[in-house]
């Protein structure tokens, strides 16, 4: 069985979705018994989701301040 690390370690693979079904299976595993990592992957989830909506909106905001080359 995984020990806390070990997810730690792999939880941005988790969370992108880039491990194998025997790797997420044992994190679920963990998750399912760990409170302390079911945090820790939440916050991560969390963060970034905010990321990716702060950084659409830099795009958006970068996008409209750029001078117009109709000339």
């Amino acid at each position: 069985m995984l020990k806390c690390h070990d997810v730690v370690e792999q939880s941005s693979n988790y969370i992108d979705g880039e491990l194998g079904f025997w790797n997420r299976w044992q994190i679920r595993l963990h998750l399912f018994m760990c409170v302390h990592c079911r945090r820790m992957i939440r916050q991560l989830t969390l963060t970034k989701k905010v990321a990716a909506i702060i950084g659409k909106d830099m795009l958006r905001k970068k996008d409209k301040s750029a001078p117009c080359k109709h000339e």
